[in-house]
């Protein structure tokens, strides 16, 4: 989970005890997957999402009895010891649906100070951008911690990189909320903003145009840059998750941008390109002419985007979005008629 949810479960229990559900395991078809996490307040409300419909009413009401069930701590603090226990839902049939499979959910219970410890810590990790796992013993009276090396907890090493149940303990990596640096605050920049924005991505944009970058046009941006392309690379190499779209007014600014991304070295996790056929391979051959390999971008997403057909700036973005999701989840599967790769006959409008 990113530094959203984090910050606010750190709200949540600042109001009371809750209970965090993770899904840790799954076998057939469900709702959601392995890592997901749903949070039940002491005061009803409600967190992320497990899946929804009659399985997730079920483990909110397995998670409110955790809640009213917790055992106090010999200490005369107050407090509630940690406490944690395991549902498993079958899915195969009403009440809790048809999907098929079946979900293992494990409930933790989080309370005072120890847990508001741990959000602390989860916090500064992920935005200090250091290499964390929260590892929690699947053990009634066991409790989350932190784990800010990979050979920290010397039964666990290597720790992984993708959320996975070890050694009795479910382990999942602590990952930055990845950045998306949308180049192009025109019509399509700014319908991406908001989209990327609601997708969990934090919001760079960069044009050289300042009236066209204010915080009044794009609220959710964290950085508005109107500085050249260029100066903004030293800043891009520290982002762990970077994602650019390039969603420009002209090809010459395409050109400008790539070729200083091939100068620099910078790899960012994904890089898009919107336009039509003509005008990516008018980029591409013009970089080509100046001496850059021809492999320099083979995995330029260009022209960027899931094709929908889309038409409006509004479908665009929704279009780029998709991808960006796609390829944050790693998912090597293709929609229908999705395209990918450099100089693909597919339109793009330009911003």
């Amino acid at each position: 989970m990113d530094e959203t949810f984090y910050r606010q479960l750190a709200d949540m229990l600042s109001r009371g005890p809750l209970v965090v559900a993770t899904v840790i395991r799954t076998q057939g078809s469900v709702p959601r997957q392995a890592g997901a996490k749903l949070a039940v307040g002491s005061d009803g409300t409600l967190l992320g999402t497990i899946g929804g419909g009659a399985a997730e009413a079920e483990v909110i009401a397995r998670a409110q009895t955790l809640l009213q069930t917790a055992v106090p701590v010999g200490d005369g603090d107050g407090e509630s010891s940690p406490a944690g226990m395991q549902v498993s839902l079958d899915l195969n049939s009403p009440p809790l649906g048809v999907c098929g499979g079946r979900m293992h959910i494990w409930l933790q219970r989080w309370q005072g100070s120890l847990a508001q410890t741990l959000v602390a810590q989860i916090l500064q990790a992920l935005t200090q951008g250091q290499r964390a796992w929260l590892i929690t013993p699947l053990h009634p009276q066991g409790f989350p911690y932190l784990s800010l090396s990979d050979s920290g907890a010397e039964h666990f090493a290597p720790l992984p990189s993708r959320p996975q149940l070890l050694a009795g303990s479910w382990v999942e990596p602590l990952l930055p909320s990845p950045t998306l640096l949308i180049v192009g605050a025109g019509h399509c920049g700014l319908s991406l903003a908001q989209i990327a924005h609601l997708a969990g991505f934090r919001i760079w944009v960069q044009d050289d145009r300042p009236d066209w970058v204010t915080p009044q046009r794009f609220p959710v941006a964290e950085r508005l840059c109107s500085e050249p392309f260029a100066q903004l690379i030293p800043h891009l190499h520290r982002i762990p998750q970077l994602y650019i779209a390039l969603v420009t007014r002209s090809y010459s600014l395409d050109c400008q941008i790539l070729r200083a991304i091939y100068h620099s070295g910078l790899t960012p996790h994904y890089l898009g390109m919107i336009g039509s056929r003509k005008r990516v391979q008018t980029v591409l051959r013009t970089l080509t002419q100046e001496g850059i390999p021809e492999t320099a971008f083979s995995r330029l997403f260009a022209p960027i985007g899931l094709e929908i057909h889309a038409e409006t700036p509004a479908e665009i973005a929704i279009s780029i979005t998709a991808q960006l999701i796609q390829v944050r989840r790693g998912s090597p599967k293709r929609m229908p008629g999705e395209t990918q790769g450099v100089g693909l006959p597919v339109s793009r409008r330009t911003s």
